[in-house]
């Protein structure tokens, strides 16, 4: 068992960068997912992009996601100064403006369909 564990870490440890590109995108988009649901249920309605555009300029997303990496790990942020963390973080930034009310719409969707569960129990 120790040597299979050692092996394992020593190929992640070799293939760190192959490894994360190949779920970067799954990552931001679990990123964004997260940003819009916290959003969804602190408000409870839709929010306009405007909403967005005016509360969360880069800095302050980065912000979000530093906080939340530090509670539940979803971005684990090593150095927030460097320009691959800024590359990182505009990942989902993009991604959140792109996908706005698509992605609105899947959190209010799994809201309701919660609700809708809770109701039948």
């Amino acid at each position: 068992m120790k040597g299979s564990f050692r092996r394992s870490i020593g190929y992640v440890r070799t293939n760190d960068k192959r490894l994360y590109s190949s779920i970067e995108e799954k990552l931001s988009k679990y990123i964004a997912y997260c940003f819009i649901r916290e959003l969804y249920w602190i408000h409870k309605h839709r929010l306009p992009i405007e909403y967005f555009d005016e509360k969360y300029s880069i800095e302050v997303f980065t912000h979000w996601v530093m906080a939340r990496s530090s509670i539940s790990m979803i971005g684990l942020v090593p150095d927030l100064l460097s320009r691959e963390t800024r590359h990182k973080i505009e990942k989902p930034y993009g991604l959140i403006r792109r996908k706005w009310s698509q992605y609105w719409s899947k959190v209010i969707d799994q809201y309701q369909d919660i609700q809708s569960q809770n109701l039948h129990e």
